[in-house]
């Protein structure tokens, strides 16, 4: 499918070649005319659009690694006008809000360890298992969801808090 795009206040906005909308969106839009591009779906035009920005981003990594939940935060960020409402969405997955934010709680929970691991590299002045206990208790509250062992996900090298602790 023939399609336009510009930036409007940092998203994408997307049309149908010819559609009327477009001049509408020029308007405030960064761009002084639209882009354009063949997509037959959603996620191609993501790709397309996102490739250089992710580029940047990840560079010691290849495009094609992104995981799906990195790919659809980058698919938020683009809109498309009612003229594209048959552009199928091409996406494997569906990342609900819910499993986005146990996806975060992870990189919390294992930026945790790291920086636990730094501070007792520098003698933070505590001993090493009060430290991850304190951070264990400091971070029980995230829901990560459940780890490859069904039970609650807490990193290795954090000692999993005790219930009774949460009271």
């Amino acid at each position: 499918m023939e399609l336009r795009f510009m930036l409007v206040n940092g998203d994408f906005k997307v049309h149908a070649k010819g559609c009327r909308a477009i001049s509408r969106d020029l308007k405030t839009s960064d761009y002084e005319k639209p882009g354009e591009l063949t997509a037959d779906s959603q996620r191609e035009v993501t790709l397309d659009l996102w490739d250089d920005i992710l580029a940047e981003e990840y560079p010691e990594r290849e495009f094609s690694s992104l995981t799906e939940q990195e790919l659809a935060s980058c698919a938020s960020a683009i809109s498309y006008h009612t003229c594209v409402k048959d552009l199928p969405d091409g996406w494997d997955a569906r990342v609900t809000k819910r499993e986005a934010k146990q996806l975060l709680a992870h990189y919390v929970l294992d930026g945790a360890l790291t920086s636990v691991a730094d501070f007792l590299a520098h003698d933070g002045g505590i001993p090493e298992d009060e430290a991850r206990r304190t951070v264990s208790q400091w971070l029980h509250h995230l829901n990560a969801g459940n780890g490859e062992d069904g039970k609650r996900y807490f990193p290795e090298g954090l000692p999993r808090p005790d219930r009774s602790d949460w009271r």
